[in-house]
Parts: structure tokens; sequence; C-alpha cells
């Protein structure tokens, strides 16, 4: 396919003659080629010399109409200075997008930054988000922070008026190194700030003014540029009726070389006068054959004989194509060995008003042939732009179906109304996986609601309800069954939908504690993936892959997903609106392994990313904040942060997150007693077909110990610790061992064996992943039953387990107030209180007086006080003494 329709009609490459492809964009080399002046161009020094004021300025306007000059001026300018360095980009209405308009300014660069931006290209697969092309803005600044002088020239900039993209364009420039300039070329007064430039005297202005010929500069340019053989007397009053507007005068004189009168007439005025006089003058001057064939062939990007052959129905185009290159009627050649064309901006802009006057279903008809053309010569995305232009997207939706499924096709595939997408399940399901991505979720919802009326018993369209869970509040879809994988590749549906759907069932079995049925099914979705290579689709296996794994205590592969989650957002930055997603996932392995400080590292810059459209994100963000003030011991704060948990009312209201928020809150000490009621009831009853997972058992557990039921809370570890000793299930094994642990020392029954043998299992099952927060939350339970192992079994534990076991001990001993001061400190404070002088203190200590000085003042700092009276004081409301 070819981007923009400049391209030559040949199956896909990685490269071909007429484009460069990166990753489904084709870029057309002759748009980052300055046009060569034209032979015998004028020297326009006036102009030149604010040129160079450039090179100790930063930004060059050169305004004018179209045809004033502006290209030729520069382009001129250009071969006026061959020692600096220029590079081009020739825009238009395709690059009026984030991801073009980089596109082609990264391969512009391209030479002058290495190979380093070879990784990035795949950024523009997809409509990047602003803030994404902020992050490449720094990489670039940086990387051209080593060239010596480089000039920026962006012809026909005002083709641009996205703001996301104008303000990313504005900051490169404001923050681009000094010897990097820019010149702007434009028919309007672009769209940027540029205020800063002027007020420090570093902007340069050509405007429409400067650019109009001289009355010499007019005869220069009719009698030796052009050579049209018109007298000074003639040529002045052309340049006067045509007020120097260079693009007239090429007109006039183009018109003179096919009727040898000269068009004086009293209408003036640029847009009338382009209309009028290109009617009059250049269509006139052609035959009606040819009329019909540049305003029939003005609707394609790009033409050549077969195309226009195939559209007109006739047999020699050629014949005419080459007619009109010969009279130079405005005729752009993109690649002379393939034969393809365009016509000039300008003059495709006439014919296309030409175009546009005639009937509805006439113009309708043309674009279908157009398609149809465009489609048989396998440029599948010009006809799919033709189709939508004739309104047919039922035609259009069968070229995107079959077109690669990438980012860059479901670009196309979010313009077709959903009435026309409910027809095709395949790609529907596509379309609504790409609004989620985006973080489009009212987009969704619409899809969503549009498949209510649809069978319940269809497991297809039951996959769609499912990801109401990650959009909205309502919890729909969590009481579906996860498709089988016999059911879903019984669907007939492309490898884009299935590798999306297995991850839909993955996470419903991940939710049913159904961990080895998951992660098969994230390992068909990967293997798909690798087939066609989404990033998209691969981001989410790996972020599910990572959270099944980590239930199953596997916390060092979690780590190494999370290393490759990151290299994947750095090669594709569109992914980044997801990086809260994953932080918080890293954030979460931390927690576990009680790495807070790195926790709490992760979650600050994922509070800032967090998207207000995506709640689960935000629900999954306050729960690890919770747990992490839990393992801080800092109860207060974890209430408050209950307290916007409770905003979230619906997540009070299901029992898929009971047992996540009264564990949270039994923690704390303030116990929901209508939550705990509908939860004990919601387990006891056993009659809904939600199915009680793990976290719900070992809750029950705790409260059953509670009511005073203590051998049914045991006899329930126990089935649970029979299960996960089965499936290797370690984070819910070592858990259920550790509040079995905590049971009996609580109830002081359970022979020290026994308590040895739990103790021992749970450290076995935890230690090569550094497993830690379980045994913190459990409390001083465990810490009895560690220092216990450490007396009686120490030297039976593998070098690990002991590393491990004493890096937990610490854990407590780091919150003990003696833990504060020194054993040397300790002793110092302790015969301080006493009353002795720091003579006497160094007498019965064997120490210096000035040691003892040295450890008064660390006394005085670590209990912030500031006298001996006050260091005895402290210390005793601490217990230290």
């Amino acid at each position: 396919m070819i981007r923009g329709g400049r391209g030559s009609l040949q199956p896909e490459h990685s490269q071909d003659s007429e484009g460069i492809r990166m990753d489904g964009i084709r870029l057309i080399p002759a748009k980052l080629k300055a046009p060569p002046p034209r032979k015998n161009y004028i020297r326009r020094e006036a102009l030149f010399r604010k040129l160079e004021q450039l090179e100790e300025g930063k930004v060059a306007v050169v305004q004018g109409a179209a045809g004033s000059g502006k290209t030729t001026l520069v382009a001129s300018f250009m071969k006026e200075h061959p020692e600096q360095e220029f590079r081009w980009i020739n825009l238009d209405a395709d690059n009026n997008e984030l991801f073009s308009f980089w596109h082609y300014l990264l391969e512009a660069i391209k030479t002058d930054l290495g190979g380093q931006m070879e990784d990035l290209y795949a950024v523009f697969e997809a409509l990047p988000q602003k803030q994404e092309i902020e992050k490449l803005l720094i990489f670039l600044v940086n990387q051209l922070g080593s060239v010596q002088g480089l000039t920026l020239v962006l012809d026909d900039f005002h083709t641009l008026d996205d703001p996301s993209l104008l303000q990313t364009f504005e900051l490169f420039m404001k923050y681009s190194p000094d010897q990097i300039r820019f010149i702007l070329l434009t028919r309007e007064a672009p769209k940027l700030y540029l205020g800063e430039w002027m007020v420090s005297g570093r902007y340069v202005e050509i405007n429409e003014q400067d650019l109009k010929f001289s009355a010499e500069e007019a005869v220069l340019f009719l009698q030796h540029t052009l050579e049209s053989g018109v007298d000074e007397e003639s040529a002045a009053r052309l340049n006067q009726w045509t007020e120097g507007w260079v693009g007239g005068l090429q007109l006039i004189a183009l018109a003179r070389s096919h009727r040898k009168e000269l068009p004086f007439g009293q209408n003036r005025g640029l847009n009338k006068y382009m209309i009028n006089y290109l009617s009059n003058e250049i269509l006139s001057s052609v035959s009606p054959e040819e009329k019909q064939f540049l305003i029939r062939t003005s609707i394609l990007s790009y033409f050549n004989e077969a195309i226009c052959n195939r559209l007109l129905g006739i047999g020699h185009a050629n014949s005419i194509i080459h007619r009109m290159a010969d009279r130079n009627m405005f005729l752009v050649t993109i690649d002379e060995d393939e034969g393809l064309y365009r016509y000039h901006h300008l003059f495709g802009e006439f014919l296309r008003w030409k175009f546009s006057e005639w009937d509805e279903e006439t113009k309708r008809s043309w674009h279908m042939k157009a398609a149809i053309v465009y489609e048989q010569s396998g440029d599948l995305e010009e006809g799919v732009k033709h189709y939508f232009q004739a309104g047919e997207y039922r035609e259009a939706l069968g070229l995107i179906g079959r077109m690669r499924q990438t980012v860059k096709g479901w670009g196309y595939l979010r313009q077709i109304p959903l009435e026309y997408l409910i027809e095709s399940r395949d790609l529907l399901f596509q379309r609504l996986f790409y609004h989620f991505c985006n973080l489009e979720m009212e987009k969704c919802r619409q899809i969503l609601d549009r498949l209510q009326d649809k069978p319940k018993d269809d497991v297809f369209w039951n996959a769609f309800q499912f990801t109401r869970f990650f959009i909205d509040e309502s919890l729909e879809g969590l009481e579906m069954y996860p498709n089988s994988i016999d059911e879903i590749e019984r669907m007939g549906l492309s490898e884009a939908t299935k590798a999306i759907i297995y991850l839909s069932s993955s996470l419903l079995l991940g939710l049913r504690d159904q961990y080895a049925k998951a992660l098969e099914c994230i390992d068909k979705a990967i293997q798909l993936e690798n087939r066609f290579n989404n990033p998209y689709i691969r981001y989410f296996a790996w972020t599910s892959k990572s959270q099944l794994l980590e239930s199953l205590g596997e916390l060092k592969e979690c780590e190494r997903i999370y290393e490759s989650l990151t290299r994947l957002m750095e090669d594709h930055l569109y992914l980044t609106p997801l990086a809260a997603n994953c932080l918080i996932g890293e954030g979460g392995i931390y927690i576990k392994r009680m790495q807070l400080d790195k926790a709490d590292q992760l979650f600050e810059r994922a509070k800032d990313m967090l998207p207000k459209e995506y709640i689960s994100m935000e629900v999954s963000y306050i729960h690890n904040r919770i747990e992490m003030c839990l393992l801080r011991d800092d109860k207060p704060e974890a209430a408050d942060w209950m307290k916007q948990l409770a905003a979230f009312r619906i997540y009070y209201q299901h029992p898929l997150y009971y047992s996540s928020i009264l564990k949270f809150q039994w923690l704390i000490g303030e116990t929901d007693p209508e939550l705990l009621h509908s939860f004990t009831q919601w387990i006891e009853q056993g009659e809904d077909y939600r199915p009680r997972r793990y976290e719900d058992l070992l809750l029950y557990a705790r409260i059953l110990f509670s009511r005073g039921d203590k051998e049914k809370a045991l006899a329930q570890l126990d089935d649970i610790l029979k299960d996960a000793r089965k499936h290797k299930i370690k984070l819910i094994l070592v858990e259920a061992i550790l509040l079995k642990l905590a049971i009996l020392d609580m109830d002081g029954t359970g022979s020290k064996r026994e308590r040895l043998n739990l103790i021992r299992e749970a450290v076995h099952y935890s230690y090569a992943n550094e497993m830690v927060s379980p045994f913190v939350l459990e409390g001083e339970a465990i810490r009895r039953a560690l220092i216990e192992l450490v007396k009686e079994q120490e030297d039976d534990l593998l070098a690990r387990e002991r590393q491990f076991v004493h890096r937990v001990l610490s854990l407590w001993d780091r919150n003990k107030p003696e833990s504060l001061l020194s054993e040397r400190e300790l002793e110092v404070l302790t015969v301080l209180s006493s009353g002795l002088s720091n003579k006497e203190i160094a007498e019965r200590l064997c120490i210096s007086i000035a040691t003892v000085k040295t450890h008064m003042i660390k006394i005085y700092a670590k209990l912030e006080v500031s006298n001996r009276t006050e260091a005895v004081e402290k210390g005793r409301q601490l217990g230290l003494l």
C-alpha cells in the first residue's frame, strides 16, 4: 500500500522504487528532496540577505500566496550557499497528523542522528498521543546536540493545523539546540507561538509583499527565466496587473504559449483570478477529451498509464499524459522509471474544485471506479479512501479485512459507522480493542450498548460484554464462563481477534484461580501475535501473564516480564498511555519483596499518569497503596486510602472484591459489619454460581477463628494447603501456612514440631522469589515462629534460606525502639540515666571522654532532644530504659 497515495502499484516491500515502508507507512522520498531551482532563476539579493540573517537566528517564516515564489526563493538560496546543511520536507494534507509529520521529520534528519532512530519508526503505526511525542522530542533534542549546524526547511507549512501536532513542533523548536534552525514556507501565518524568537531578535520574516516581483524582476523573469518573448512594457503591465504574483506571471506565460495574445482585464484578486484564469485559459486550451481526463483523474492521489486506462475505460492514457507533460500542464513526476505522476497541488486543487461541481451521484460513481482500480492494482489503502468518499462502507470494510492486522489498519477501521461494522464480528472486536488501547472508553461503551440485544448464549457476543469490567463500574461480564480453547478455535476468526479473545478468557480464568488454563490461553495469544506483530496485543499478553505469575508467587519471572515491557514501551511510544498499568504491576512485585521505597517511586510516577477513563487501573493503584501503608504499620494512612476506595461503591457490592476489601479493613481494625455479613452469607449459602476463590476462603478461615470455631478454620486452611501444594500456587500456599501459624500461636496450641515444619515450608516456598510481605502482614506470631526456627534449625537451612529468614526478622527489628540507638549508644544512655558525669561514664565503660561526647551528640540527634535530662526522659518514653 502507498501512504498518501504516491507510489507505484507493487506488492508490499520494506523498500522499493517509489518509497520506503516503515511498519506499514510508506515514505515518499521525493517529499524529502528540495526541488532544484529553475534554470536561469532570478537572484533576489535583498531576500537572500534576509535569509542570511538566519545564521544568527532561529526561525525564518517565508509567507506568501500560492505560486508567490517561496519555494524557488529558498531553493535558490540553498544553491547559493552549498557550505550550509539543509534538510527539506514537502508537506501536504497527509502530514497533518502526528504520526505522519514526525515520521517524515525523522526520516529527513536520520543521517544527522546516526542509527539510533531505526527502532522508533514503529511509533507511527497509530496516531500517537501528545505525551508520547513529547518523550520522542526529548530523545531528538538530546541527539541533535552533537550536530554542528542544520537548517530544516518545511514547505507548505500551512497544511498543518492539528493543535496537538503544532504544539509538539513548537516544543521541538523551543528546546532544539541553537545550531538547529528552521525555515517555514507557508501561505498563511503559522499557527505557532513565535514571540520568543521575535523578542530575542532571532526571527526572520519574508512576507507576501517582499515576495512580489518589482517591475525589473518581472521583466527578467518573463524574458530571461521563462523566455516568453514579452517586451519590457508588456512585462511591466503584467506585473502591475498580477500585483507582482509570480504564479500569475507564470500562468500567463503558459497561457500565452497556447494563445498568443496577453490576457489583460479588470478582474483581480487571487482566488477569483486563479479560478477564472485556470478555467478560461488552461482548460479552454485543451481538447474536451483532455479536459475530462484532467477533472476525472484529479481525484487520484497518484496515477500512471494503467490506472488511467482502467479508470476511464480507454487505451491511450499514456499519450494524453505525455502531451500534458510536454506542455507543462502542471504535472509532477513522482517516479520517471515507473511512469508515476501527480498534479501540482495548486492545479490539483483547482481540478478537484471543478470535480466538486458535478452532481453527487456522478462524483460517487467516479470514486467507486477509483476504488476498484486501486484495489485491482493492489493498493488497498487508496481503495479504502475512495470507498469512504463514495460512502460505500461495506466495500471499504471488505478491503480493511484484507489488510494487515496492524494498528494502521485499525485506524481505517475506526472510520466505519457501527451499523456496518456490526455485520463483521471479527473486525468489530478488533475495533473495540483498538478503542480500549487508546483509552477511548466512551466509544467502547457505544459498541457494547449496540450489542445488548445479541443472543446471551452466543459465546462470541458474550466475550464482548466481559470488556465492561475494564471500561466502567458495572462489573458486567464477570459472571460469564471463559471460552475454552476449542470454542475459540471453532469461531473462525482472524488471528488478531483470536488472540484478543484468548486474552479475555485468560483474565476470566485468572479470576477463578484457574491459573494453568489461564497461562495456556496467554501462551496461545503470544504465539498468534508472533505471526502478525501487534505491540498492543503483546503488551496486554505480557501484563496478563505477569499478573498470573504474581499470584503463583513467581516474582522473578514477573520482574523479567516487566523489564521486557519497559523495552516494549520504549520501542513503541504509542503504548505510553498504558504505562501506569505497568508501573503499578511492577510496584506490586516490590511490595511483596518489601522493597517499599522502590514501590513508592513507581507509584509516584504512576499517580500522574493514571487515566481517569480506566477505572480498574485506579482501583488497582489504591489497593497497592493500602497494602504498602499496612506493611509500614501506618494504619491511619491506610484508612484514608480506604476512604478513596469507598468512592467506587460498586466494588463493595460484588463478591469478587469482598475479600480484598475486608482483609484490608480487618488489618486496619475497621471492619464494615454490613460488608462482613454479605460476605459470610455469600460464602456459607454456597448457592451462588460465582466460584469461591482462595482469597475468599482464606478470609473466611480468619473469620471462623474470630468466632471461636478454630477447628473449622484449620480444616478450611488444610483444604487450601492441599490444593495449593498440588497446583504449586506458592503465594496462596505461603499465606495459608502463615495464617495457620498465627491461629496456632494465638490459640496456644500446636506442637513445636508442627510449628517448625510449617514455618520451614513457608520459608522454603518464599526465599527464591523473596516473597516477604505475607510474613510481615501476619505480625508478631510469625516473628516468634521465625525466631524459633533460627534457634532450633538454623544449621539445617540452606544458605539462601538463612539469609531470607534474617532479612525478614530485620524488618521487625527495624521498627523496634531500641534499634534507634546502637548497642554502645544504649549503654551510654543507660549509664547516663544514673546521673554520672561524662568522665564517670568514660571510666565505667572504659572509653575516652571524647568518645563519650561523640556518643552523646548522636544520642541527642537520634532522640531529637537537646540535653541530658530530655535524653533520659525520651529514653524512658520509648522503653529504652
